[in-house]
């Protein structure tokens, strides 16, 4: 028991890594993503648990907290509330938002995300490259780790945009990367 006492969890550090890890996994695997993203969830509520600081938010959030409060009162009654709350759960992922605020406060992080951002972007997109070229049959679309071919299409653009915008707007040693 004494060995639990002097162990202190990074918290801030927790959140940083569960959110670094689901970015990694969030366009290869939805399941790893939202475990990772627990993970980031616990470090968030063991944060501000711990250190008893007000949860900070970004001025945006308070629309998207009264939009939550008006779906769950429309929720509550509904034809069918049982299913409503249930269906309403896609909610909770709103909860991202001051977990990457609490968790990225410095430009270093914000960086660091960025990059491992763009590895699972390249990661998806080599991928696809090499279904296209050994895997797929004539007129097959396709469908990447997602599972639909749409979704793959739209993770490509993203990652050809956010590349653009790195080469573009980043400085000089970082942006011949790309």
């Amino acid at each position: 028991m004494p060995l639990l006492k002097k162990i202190k969890p990074d918290w801030p550090l927790l959140v940083l890594c569960g959110v670094g890890m689901y970015l990694l996994f969030s366009f290869i695997s939805i399941t790893i993503a939202q475990v990772f993203l627990a993970v980031a969830l616990i470090g968030w509520l063991g944060f501000h648990i711990r250190t008893k600081r007000k949860i900070r938010i970004p001025g945006f959030y308070i629309p998207l907290l009264v939009y939550v409060g008006l779906s769950l009162l429309v929720s509550l009654f509904s034809v069918n509330p049982g299913i409503s709350f249930l269906d309403g759960r896609e909610m909770l992922l709103y909860l991202i938002v001051p977990i990457v605020f609490t968790g990225f406060v410095s430009l270093k992080g914000l960086v660091t995300v960025n990059r491992v951002l763009l590895v699972s972007f390249a990661v998806t997109c080599v991928y696809s490259f090499y279904y296209y070229a050994f895997s797929s049959t004539p007129g097959e679309r396709i469908t990447g780790f997602m599972g639909h071919w749409m979704t793959q299409a739209g993770l490509l653009l993203l990652f050809c945009s956010l590349a653009a915008a790195l080469f573009l707007f980043k400085k000089r040693n970082i942006r011949y990367a790309w």
